[in-house]
């Protein structure tokens, strides 16, 4: 179980997938992430995106502090039932979250949103490295609006090449795990 650490569900418990696969992050990284992002942008003023959304814990934090809508992406089915009893247990209404049973390099490709910046979270599974392909998606992608913020989750050793479009903003690291703050230009 971990915890939503901030906002008007602060303090619920989630359910979190089991498996090798899966790493959820911990409660140290997400308040950190969360702290950096809370001086950056106006909550209500984002669509998030969250993609390989395993418990829907990113998500769910940004609704939480007052983001309007978040979008879940998520390729198991397994997870995705987790997800969908964590949004429940919220009481969270479909009117602010959809859910995409799918892959995230699959989906964003048809991806349409032509209004307001989006805040997307990025924390794939390590070992399976989708972060050279979906940073370079979303750097094309028309759909993700200049000034949306991309906030990345990877281990410390692994470097990036950010598409010109993408400045990096932050990176700050909690013992073997980095986060990184993008802006598309």
């Amino acid at each position: 179980m971990i915890r939503i650490i901030g906002g008007t569900l602060r303090g619920r418990k989630l359910e979190v997938p089991s498996g090798l696969k899966v790493r959820p992050s911990a409660d140290r990284v997400r308040e950190a992430l969360f702290n950096m992002l809370d001086h950056r942008l106006h909550w209500q003023d984002f669509n998030v995106l969250d993609l390989y959304a395993g418990s829907g814990a990113l998500g769910i934090e940004a609704l939480s502090r007052g983001a309007r809508f978040a979008t879940f992406v998520e390729c198991s089915k397994a997870h995705e039932k987790i997800l969908k009893k964590n949004l429940l247990t919220c009481k969270l209404t479909r009117e602010c979250y959809d859910i995409f049973l799918d892959r995230a390099e699959r989906w964003i490709l048809s991806y349409y949103y032509p209004g307001n910046p989006s805040l997307i979270f990025l924390d794939p599974p390590y070992q399976e490295n989708h972060y050279p392909q979906i940073l370079k998606q979303l750097a094309d992608s028309v759909s993700i609006q200049k000034g949306s913020i991309i906030a990345i989750e990877s281990p410390k050793k692994m470097e990036f090449e950010f598409q010109n479009s993408l400045v990096l903003i932050v990176r700050k690291t909690y013992g073997g795990t980095a986060l990184d703050l993008l802006e598309k230009q």
